[in-house]
């Protein structure tokens, strides 16, 4: 119970680094005052994040795909 714990909280905490990073590079600039600009900025700031979270999503695929050969690999030289 106490390593699932563990797992989530560092689940948590790893999302919590991607959420920074993905700030620090989408927050460029000031909020701006005027609502003209202020839409145009929360267009940019949304598809900042979006194409963040899809590099993201890309890197864990590729990941996952590299296991599961790894994992094929294993059972290939046990059979």
């Amino acid at each position: 119970m106490e390593l699932l714990a563990k797992k989530q909280k560092h689940k948590k905490n790893r999302f919590s680094l991607f959420k920074q990073k993905l700030d620090k590079k989408c927050l460029v600039s000031p909020l701006p005052s005027d609502d003209n600009e202020l839409h145009h900025y929360l267009n940019n700031l949304y598809s900042c994040e979006i194409k963040g979270f899809k590099e993201d999503l890309s890197h864990v695929e590729k990941q996952l795909a590299s296991n599961k050969l790894d994992l094929k690999e294993k059972i290939k030289k046990f059979i």
